[in-house]
């Protein structure tokens, strides 16, 4: 088996799902700061020492602040940096996203999820060991998290999917991760900064109802009706601005399955906002309890009296 993509699939699933499907629990270290990720952390090391075995390893990025979260590559990785974009079987990036369930049960953020200053793409910019930019394969790793009441951890439901299914625009990742200019000198005593940050929307795969409660591979590459213990489940189609389909497809594992299952197409698998609108909300507004007002007008009254 040579896909990449899948090889971390099928790992991924006997990592946090039992052999029923039922989700696995486990522990991580406490956070040592707001940046830090222990989640990140146990997915690359688990990932790098199940997979080096079959001439593959996984590194974690060397910071919090830096996309994607970690890279997949063969030993043999060196070879295909002049066109690693057009080689996903020797090197892919995976970005993280983890997710909360509501007290409604449903996966937080259903229709859209926050991608601060970096937008989901099918193509991702990474460097070499000798610092050259380079252009891999993107996906995406979203993750239901949760805790039981004993503090243990587990993960409800689990996407990888290929980054081309939230956005294929190239240029506009290289827009929104490039250098940008700050505001400087504002305010009152000109020691206030403008980051400009760009703050992205896009959507959110396990806000399907196809995809909770489930550990899913979305593949932009037809690897058959079966491969290598997966197994298509569905074809998600998306409509482009353009009007152009894009296909991609579904795998479950053949255990997650049940016998006589019909593949479908699924035109817009993920859900979004009816009534999205250009215009942005102001700041909430703070609004005083009425026993405040009532109190302001017996203040008054004694004023007046």
């Amino acid at each position: 088996m040579k896909n990449l993509a899948a090889q971390v699939f099928i790992v991924l699933r006997d990592m946090f799902f039992d052999k029923a499907g039922s989700p696995r629990k486990f522990d991580l270290r406490e956070k040592r700061n707001t940046q830090d990720d222990p989640f990140d952390e146990y997915i690359a090391a688990s990932l790098d020492e199940k997979l080096k075995d079959l001439g593959v390893r996984c590194q974690r990025s060397s910071g919090p602040l830096i996309s994607p979260d970690m890279a997949v590559y063969t030993d043999a990785g060196d070879i295909y940096f002049e066109n690693a974009f057009n080689n996903p079987d020797a090197i892919i990036g995976i970005e993280v996203k983890k997710l909360e369930r509501g007290t409604n049960g449903a996966v937080a953020r259903p229709t859209g999820m926050d991608y601060n200053s970096t937008p989901p793409c099918g193509k991702i910019r990474i460097y070499s060991s000798e610092d050259k930019p380079m252009e891999v394969k993107g996906y995406y790793l979203f993750a239901c998290l949760e805790q039981d009441n004993s503090g243990q951890y587990f993960v409800s439901a689990m996407t990888l999917c290929d980054g081309s299914i939230l956005n294929d625009d190239f240029d506009l990742y290289m827009q929104i991760t490039g250098s940008r200019e700050k505001g400087i000198n504002i305010g009152t005593y000109g020691d206030g900064a403008n980051r400009n940050r760009p703050m992205l929307i896009f959507s959110n795969p396990l806000g399907s109802d196809l995809l909770d409660h489930k550990i899913s591979l979305i593949s932009g590459v037809d690897l058959g009706e079966k491969f290598g213990g997966i197994r298509l489940s569905w074809r998600f189609i998306r409509k482009d601005i353009q009007g152009a389909d894009h296909v991609f497809f579904t795998y479950l594992d053949d255990r997650d399955l049940p016998d006589g299952h019909v593949v479908i197409d699924v035109q817009e698998p993920f859900p979004t906002p009816r009534n999205r609108v250009s215009e942005t909300q102001g700041r909430g507004k703070f609004r005083l309890l009425k026993y405040y007002k009532e109190l302001n007008a017996l203040c008054q009254k004694k004023t007046n009296d």
